[in-house]
């Protein structure tokens, strides 16, 4: 196909991508970059094809990966042991009129 990246054009954008100072940036903060300094190499979608190809799509801050952990369960075996805090109001039947439900459950 005529319309392929040269390789050179892929090594290219290998090297950039692993400069120290875009080694912490995605596509979608590299390409905008080099193009402030007036050098265009190729679409955000394809230095993302690109570095997938050359297994460079992974975690690329410096330091861990961000972690998602699920919030811990709790288990009360008898009364007073878990308490919550809710700021639900109430919307009664009169309008623009909210009634706040404090922690204890009591209007």
């Amino acid at each position: 196909m005529h319309n392929q990246l040269s390789e050179a054009i892929k090594q290219e954008i290998i090297t950039v991508i692993n400069k120290p100072e875009y080694s912490a940036l995605t596509p979608h903060q590299i390409v905008p970059r080099l193009l402030d300094l007036g050098c265009y190499l190729a679409s955000e979608s394809t230095f993302y094809r690109v570095m997938k190809a050359h297994n460079q799509l992974k975690h690329r801050a410096k330091g861990a990966a961000g972690q998602h952990n699920k919030p811990q369960s709790l288990k009360a075996t008898q009364a007073n042991q878990i308490y919550s805090w809710d700021i639900t109001f109430i919307k009664p039947r009169q309008r623009a009129v909210f009634l706040p439900l404090h922690g204890d459950g009591h209007l």
